[in-house]
């Protein structure tokens, strides 16, 4: 990877970004509503340099429970994972070029 990508999606990005997850959204929290989840997500945003779509990819993609609330724990697993790809799709679109599974992305 090259510094621009690991500056968003290497070690120190991921701690960084850990760092803020467990802040926002501290162990022993098992559910909360969207509305909390949003603002916790929210005030994340600027300790782990979160842009306006990761937040609301992660709001959209917290399980649910039954009763509607948030499955705080299966978000604190997947969220990582989902904002790293992101970036890395946004990465490889925004410098125009690339392959994607040996299949060329860029515009013809």
């Amino acid at each position: 990877l090259g510094a621009k990508e690991s500056d968003h999606t290497g070690t120190e990005a991921a701690e960084r970004f850990f760092r803020a997850l467990d802040e926002a959204l501290p162990d022993g929290e098992a559910a909360m509503g969207a509305k909390e989840l949003l603002d916790r997500l929210k005030r994340m945003q600027e300790n782990a340099g979160l842009a306006d779509r990761e937040v609301a990819a992660l709001l959209n993609a917290a399980p649910r429970f039954q009763d509607g609330l948030c499955d705080v724990e299966e978000l604190k697993a997947l969220s990582w994972p989902l904002i790293r790809h992101m970036r890395l799709s946004q990465h490889l679109f925004r410098d125009g070029g690339g392959t994607a599974g040996g299949v060329d992305v860029r515009a013809n």
